[in-house]
């Protein structure tokens, strides 16, 4: 009788041989622990070999080299003592005090050159130009050339009593002692726009993007878009007495105004109407103004000779940050 081997569904091994694939399996871990073991022996023998080396190079230079023996570095780092003492504006923000020379390095002649706290006769354009107003001429000197230009000239006996370059460079804004403000293109060397609106001699002038502000003795600022055909935008009325100073924070939102009320307005662009802040703390004329380059809501302003104190703002909430005295 012939008997029939049974065949089983699970897999048969061999009784000496594993499966193959657990043999591989096995001989690549084996493998990979004895490259492990033998990283770690190199390592660590690498190790050893440069350390000793290392300290041998130590010594030979501490020997050969330097001449204190006490000296574990070649290049040994201390902190020079500062020459400045820290000017703080508050506590957490130090800042080390400049050092400004007591010597011009250039002396410009600018002869009639009106002697008069409200007129605003210098400033300095992007363009690496400065613009001077003397009597009734406006001059600018290129920086870079060295070269003078008479740029216009308006009749006399009246003269200029105010300029400001735009921020595009061939745009400048004079206003005169009747209360006239000019736009004079210089490239073109014509007058654009002339603006007769204030009464009285404008003593201060800034721009905002395109838009020309300017601030008179019949104690307005009114606010002008050269792109329209329109006398004026905005007028504001907040000073009860002339307008000495006025200008526009890095963002264009925030006008700051100062006045011979001893007062410092805060106009916001978006609600022109009505002042945002009335700031009552100087006891002078207020013609210094400026905004922090870092911060659109930090003011700082300048009183006259009686007052002698600058003044930082924050006009997010109003409160006074600091005080400085000017003697």
């Amino acid at each position: 009788m012939q008997r029939h081997r049974s065949i089983s569904k699970s897999k048969s091994f061999d009784r000496l041989v594993p499966e193959k694939v657990n043999l591989d399996d096995f001989q690549f871990h084996m493998v990979e622990d004895q490259q492990s073991d033998l990283k770690k022996d190199l390592d660590l023998n690498e190790r050893l070999r440069m350390e000793g080396s290392q300290a041998k190079y130590n010594y030979f230079l501490k020997q050969n080299l330097f001449e204190s023996k006490s000296q574990s570095s070649l290049f040994v780092y201390q902190r020079q003592p500062s020459k400045y003492k820290p000017y703080i504006i508050n506590n957490d923000c130090p800042s080390p005090v400049r050092k400004i020379n007591k010597t011009p390095y250039k002396v410009l002649d600018a002869p009639k050159l009106k002697d008069d706290f409200y007129c605003q006769l210098v400033d300095w354009s992007v363009g690496n130009q400065i613009g001077v107003a003397l009597e009734n001429s406006v001059y600018s000197w290129n920086a870079q050339t060295g070269e003078t230009t008479q740029l216009l000239e308006i009749e006399a006996p009246s003269y200029i009593s105010a300029l400001k370059w735009c921020s595009r460079n061939e745009l400048m804004a004079v206003g005169d002692d009747n209360g006239a403000v000019r736009i004079y293109d210089v490239n073109k060397g014509t007058i654009l726009k002339t603006y007769e609106n204030h009464h009285k001699r404008v003593g201060c002038l800034d721009w905002n993007g395109l838009c020309i502000t300017s601030g008179s003795g019949d104690k307005t600022i009114l606010i002008q878009d050269i792109r329209t055909e329109n006398d004026c935008e905005i007028a504001l009325y907040s000073h009860k007495q002339e307008v000495c100073g006025l200008q526009w924070n890095q963002n264009g939102s925030y006008l700051a105004s100062g006045g011979n009320d001893n007062n410092v307005i805060i106009h916001n662009i978006r609600m022109p109407n009505q002042p945002l802040y009335v700031f009552r703390d100087h006891s002078a004329a207020i013609k210094a103004l400026a905004w922090s380059p870092k911060q659109n809501n930090i003011l700082c302003s300048g009183g006259g000779t009686t007052d002698k104190s600058l003044k930082f703002w924050n006009v997010s909430n109003g409160l006074l940050q600091n005080i400085k005295s000017v003697m």
